[in-house]
């Protein structure tokens, strides 16, 4: 089947529908595409998008991952949101041919050759236990939409294809940065795409300037630690650190340190109050009648330390994002 000229396998009509839609509106006389902002760079909303600036987007991809023309690439991700978008415009302006999966939290890989897929960390996960044969015999993959965790690493690491992290948001037409996972970069450090160059501002958040993008310098409000200007590493959201008692402390980096300890899903956050300022605590998914030695072993491990969770909290279920995000408030 083919929409406007590139090659779609295995779609459904409403998955036609959609991706007729997005390239109708790609092939418009207008300048501009409009998508959702991610939040990395204040809050989110609609903005308009720079169509030469996707096609650029689209073939330094193509340039970095050694993607080339006639390549097998699956679209597993939303059409709502911008990498879903992006995988149909490299797809055209690339000249790749486009398998199309459900966009589920465990998509189904279609059979035969795969070179190229991009993933959330969630999916990977799921497709790792169910369909791990598949998974693997993509020639590469890209991550992105949330951190890859030490969990999956270890997953990964099973892998014998060619697995990324990046880093991106809807502000710079996805990725920027990648880092190539596995045993030699496990502090997963990220390079710039060509063109990119990296700089923090006073409070130590990553600023972007990206030759496909204009040059125009994007300031975000992720901690990093910068390595040179073409390599960082991401240390939290600035919205997210917690001032206890005058001490700054990064909730993933926390989170990082006792997933091992958890085996349901948490996250750290934190609530007002009256000595220090901010406290600590620790949200919970699960029943705390059933949890009890993990409980223990997260206070055996803690022990006396400051940046320890104050409070405890369990709930049911927690609320996420379209992507499966978990949305990380104290309630």
């Amino acid at each position: 089947m083919k929409i406007n000229g590139i090659d779609i396998a295995r779609v459904n009509f409403s998955e036609y529908s959609e991706i007729k839609n997005l390239l109708d509106t790609w092939g418009d006389s207008s300048m501009y595409m409009k998508a959702q902002s991610s939040g990395s760079t204040g809050e989110p909303k609609m903005i308009e998008i720079s169509k030469q600036h996707m096609r650029n987007s689209a073939e330094l991809t193509a340039s970095y991952f050694k993607v080339f023309a006639n390549s097998n690439v699956l679209l597993a991700l939303p059409l709502s949101f911008i990498a879903g978008k992006m995988m149909v415009i490299r797809s055209m302006v690339n000249d790749w041919n486009l398998l199309v999966t459900d966009s589920s939290s465990n998509p189904h890989i279609p059979d035969g050759n795969i070179d190229f897929a991009a993933f959330t960390p969630m999916q990977a996960e799921n497709l790792m236990d169910s369909q791990f044969e598949k998974f693997n015999a993509i020639q590469t993959i890209i991550l992105g939409g949330g951190a890859v965790s030490k969990k999956l690493l270890q997953k990964l690491s099973k892998c014998t294809n060619r697995i990324f992290a990046t880093y991106g948001m809807t502000e710079t037409i996805t990725h920027v940065a990648a880092c190539e996972l596995g045993i030699q970069n496990n502090n997963q450090v990220f390079e710039a795409l060509a063109g990119v160059e990296f700089s923090t501002d006073q409070r130590g958040c990553l600023c972007i300037k990206a030759r496909h993008l204009g040059d125009m310098e994007l300031i975000t409000n992720d901690l990093v630690r910068l390595e040179d200007k073409y390599h960082f590493s991401f240390l939290g959201r600035f919205d997210n650190v917690i001032n206890s008692g005058g001490l700054k402390i990064f909730p993933e980096k926390i989170e990082a340190e006792i997933e091992d300890l958890l085996n349901v899903p948490f996250y750290i956050t934190s609530m007002e109050d009256d000595v220090l300022g901010q406290k600590v605590v620790l949200m919970v998914e699960g029943n705390e009648e059933f949890l009890k030695n993990e409980i223990s072993a997260l206070n055996e491990y803690f022990g006396t330390r400051i940046d320890r969770p104050r409070s405890i909290f369990f709930r049911d279920k927690f609320q996420s994002t379209p992507t499966g995000k978990t949305i990380k408030k104290f309630f």
